[in-house]
């Protein structure tokens, strides 16, 4: 394992590794792992007590590599906490229209599946808080929390990446007569020649696949093609025009090819691939993916074709075998979003797996992985984003406020009580206690989870099933001693009988977060990590490492005597003789809350799932959100939507070329986004607004509305930011409820 790697696994880095002196890494080990396992058994020993060591030795090391980790590594919060970038995407309509212009409709566009393919490519193990939904109609939005610049650079790759795989014959002038013919005619009609289809009239014949580049460059800055492709039908990209390569070419590798092209002044080249084989072998037909090594020790992708797939990748390689008589070889082509990115021999029928090679290297070779484990994408987006913009938290910098002071008092009462009332004993409970927490913290420095306030709420409730447990194991202690056991034995007897309880109390959360994990949605994902990590974090120090320390207290003659404090000390109250009278006001306490969901209706519901209109405001003057929302409380006080009070967030914006603090977004529960216009306008001196709704269907306000006064100066359009102008469309009457969210 080199240092590197060791690197990674401490500072927590998930995505990366990272370059670290040995020096620093080999300390860092150390102090993480052999230092206190040698402590702990020197101090086992220096106690008398060498049965000890190995317990001794797991708490230090546990808690010196979390220490570790949590003073090298970063904490990431989610967009609620620290705000992040918002990315916009639009559909790429002249790859959905192709050659037809009736094909491109966005009525017909798989939103919730292409929400969902983009969510299992940038987040797919649900922790980084990434928010993926429909902007307009044609737009996506993707927020992220607050990362470095590469980590955004990674996932507008993933995004802008359809991930379409297909496997093609190239075509050759031995079986594609017919096709070829085709493409050098349509190569004369000025019209057609940049077509990336060959067809027939209808019929689908070929099809112009770009011929990929590797990612280092040779002499001149000139980045080879991946593929050998020289002796193949090749055309101009650009113009269309069908290429004469040179004998000397032709037999030459992709260095060879590119430098020509160069000369040529050729800037891409496409190869023509056949499309009639009757096999249709796609993406959908891969089973499991996973990166390799190919026959040279280069980094390839592996795959294994599932269902149908096997038999379509056996007819498709079974009818293309090599003429071994006259040394004819057909070429397997397999290309990602049109693109060329291999094109092995066919030797022999392949049905089950195979290998993509073509000079990767291991980063290209994970990429790829990763697109293709999460699926392609059932509509392409631009390439770029048509808006990137940082944003404040959402949340708002008052409720941020209000929940830190929530979960610090929270904390602080637990504290102060298990001190004053179980003393000596609430002490080694508020160590485990700490100790849970920085375990915690630690994972999810490792997993790169993205912190959220719907998390921090997860953890106070570990910490208070955390103390639970201490609860239950010092009550069974004091029931012990009453029954006049021994301060040995009652700890003995005290932790045995109340492990298995407080195992079967956990059982049942770890159960219901583990459920949470698996169906709900990267904000309940969230939540769940929190909730799983501090559940067995907290058994392990609740169990584990508070009962080392109660023994060795014991053992020393430091803990003579367990005094804790109670409120009834000889109760004699038989509980169980009133459990029908306890099951009567458990139904009603149910029937109570049932009716109150009924009774209340959508009225219970959140923003989040009833949807409504967000309006961002530029500002001619900077306004703190203290301002804002003073300006908004009274005017939202009087209005009622579906007899319930208006919901609002105020969250801040940075936009660059906008002076800080006149970017605000504001998130309403109003469905009419014209009502909030007019609120806004009265209220504020505002430069310009755009809309989202609903789904957060977007536009622009080119134009103040009748009834309200035009702003004083309005701003040209090259100054506005956040939203795109062009090709939104305007807003709608109802807003539909988020479908992702």
């Amino acid at each position: 394992m080199s240092f590197d790697m060791i690197s990674w696994w401490l500072l927590g880095q998930a995505d990366q590794v990272v370059s670290a002196p040995w020096w620093r890494t080999l300390l860092l080990l150390c102090i993480a792992l052999p230092i206190p396992a040698l402590l702990g058994n020197w101090f086992a020993r220096w106690l008398r007590m060498k049965d000890y060591g190995w317990k001794l030795a797991v708490i230090f090391c546990a808690l010196s590599s979390a220490t570790v980790v949590v003073s090298t590594g970063q904490l990431n919060l989610g967009v609620d906490l620290k705000g992040g970038v918002i990315l916009i995407y639009e559909i790429d309509r002249e790859a959905l229209r192709g050659d037809d212009p009736m094909a491109a409709d966005s009525a017909f566009i798989d939103w919730g599946r292409l929400i969902q393919s983009i969510t299992n490519r940038i987040n797919p193990a649900g922790t980084k808080e990434i928010v993926v939904r429909r902007y307009g109609e044609w737009q996506i939005e993707i927020i992220i929390p607050e990362v470095q610049d590469i980590e955004i650079e990674r996932i507008k790759d993933l995004i802008s990446t359809a991930g379409a795989l297909e496997f093609r014959i190239v075509a050759n002038r031995t079986d594609h007569p017919g096709i070829i013919a085709q493409a050098e005619d349509q190569a004369d009609d000025p019209q057609l020649r940049r077509s990336r289809f060959v067809r027939d009239g209808p019929e689908e014949l070929g099809y112009w696949a770009r011929v990929a580049r590797e990612s280092q460059p040779i002499t001149g800055g000139i980045y080879p093609f991946r593929v050998t492709v020289g002796g193949d039908i090749l055309r101009n990209a650009v113009t269309g025009e069908l290429l004469d390569v040179p004998p000397a070419v032709r037999g030459g590798d992709g260095a060879t090819l590119a430098l020509w092209a160069a000369e040529q002044e050729i800037r891409e080249i496409d190869v023509l691939m056949a499309v009639d084989d009757g096999f249709d072998v796609t993406g959908a037909h891969l089973g499991m993916v996973s990166s390799s090594w190919d026959e040279t020790a280069q980094p390839s992708v592996r795959f294994r074709m599932r269902g149908q797939g096997v038999g379509l990748m056996g007819g498709l390689t079974g009818s293309n075998l090599p003429a071994r008589d006259r040394e004819f070889y057909r070429r397997l082509g397999i290309m990602m979003d049109g693109t060329l990115l291999s094109a092995p021999r066919v030797m022999s029928t392949i049905s089950d797996q195979g290998q993509i090679t073509g000079g990767f290297t291991r980063a290209e070779v994970e990429f790829l992985v990763g697109i293709l484990q999460a699926g392609s994408l059932p509509a392409a987006l631009s390439t770029d984003p048509i808006s990137e913009n940082k944003i404040g938290a959402q949340l708002g910098e008052m409720t941020i406020r209000q929940g830190r002071t929530a979960i610090a008092f929270s904390l602080m009462a637990v504290v102060v009580f298990i001190l004053f009332w179980y003393r000596l004993a609430g002490l080694i409970a508020c160590a485990a206690l700490a100790a849970s927490l920085l375990l915690v913290m630690a994972f999810l420095i490792l997993f790169k989870a993205a912190v959220t306030l719907p998390g921090l709420a997860g953890l106070v409730l570990t910490v208070g099933m955390s103390v639970d447990a201490n609860v239950l194991i010092f009550e069974r202690i004091r029931e012990e001693r009453r029954r006049g056991s021994a301060l040995r034995l009652a700890i003995r007897n005290g932790f045995d009988r109340a492990t298995t309880t407080i195992v079967d109390a956990n059982l049942t959360t770890l159960i219901t977060a583990l459920v949470l994990y698996a169906i709900g949605t990267d904000q309940l994902r969230g939540f769940a990590v929190v909730l799983i990590l501090g559940i067995l974090m907290s058994m392990f120090t609740a169990i584990f490492c508070a009962r080392v320390v109660f023994e060795l207290f014991e053992r020393t003659r430091r803990m003579k005597d367990l005094k804790l404090r109670s409120i009834l000390p000889d109760s004699h109250i038989d509980f169980m003789s009133k459990r029908q009278l306890a099951a009567v006001a458990s139904i009603a306490l149910i029937v109570i809350g049932m009716v109150g969901v009924v009774v209340r209706g959508r009225q219970i519901f959140d923003i989040d799932f009833l949807g409504g209109t967000s309006v961002t405001m530029i500002l001619e003057q900077p306004s703190s959100e203290a301002d804002i929302r003073g300006i908004l409380d009274p005017r939202f006080a009087d209005m009622t939507i579906e007899g319930s009070s208006v919901q609002y967030s105020v969250n801040r914006m940075d936009v660059e070329g906008l002076e800080p603090m006149t970017v605000w977004k504001i998130d309403s529960s109003i469905p009419d986004v014209k009502q909030l216009e007019n609120v806004l306008y009265e209220s504020f001196t505002v430069a310009r607004y755009s809309m989202d709704f609903g789904d957060l269907e977007a536009t622009w306000i080119e134009e103040p509305i009748d009834e309200v006064p035009a702003p004083d100066e309005p701003i040209t359009p090259e100054e506005e930011a956040p939203a795109p102008e062009e090709e939104t469309p305007a807003p709608e009457e109802e807003t539909p409820a988020p479908e992702e969210e």
